[in-house]
C-alpha cells in the first residue's frame, strides 16, 4: 500500500510538472529499510493526541490530483482515513479544554 501511495504522489507531482524518476520509489524504500525504525511524524502526533497536519501531507497532493484529473484511490482513501482519525483527536483535545 506504501508504494502505491507513493507512487501515486510522484504522479501528482508529475501532473504539476515537478519531475521525479521512475524508480523514486524504489530509491526511497531502500533508504528507508536502511534506516533504524521510524514513524510518521503523524502516528506520532496521533500517539501524543495532537492533530494531525492532514492538510499539508495528504490534502494538498489530493487537491492537485483533482485539479489535474490525476486518478489516485490509495492517496484518497488514506486521506479519507486520516482524517477521520484527525477529527476524532481534535474532538478528545476539545473535550479537554
Amino acid at each position: 500500500m506504501t508504494r502505491k501511495l507513493m507512487a501515486e504522489v510522484i504522479a501528482v507531482a508529475n501532473a504539476c510538472g515537478v519531475a521525479l524518476k521512475d524508480d523514486l520509489v524504489e530509491i526511497l524504500f531502500a533508504r528507508i529499510l536502511a534506516m533504524p525504525p521510524i514513524y510518521s511524524s503523524m502516528y506520532v502526533d496521533s500517539r501524543a493526541g495532537r492533530p494531525l497536519e492532514v492538510e499539508v501531507i495528504l490534502g494538498y497532493p489530493t487537491q492537485k490530483a483533482n485539479e489535474f484529473g490525476v486518478e489516485c484511490p490509495t492517496l484518497r482513501a488514506v486521506f479519507a482515513m486520516v482524517m477521520a482519525v484527525d477529527g476524532r483527536l481534535r474532538k478528545e483535545a476539545a473535550a479537554k479544554d
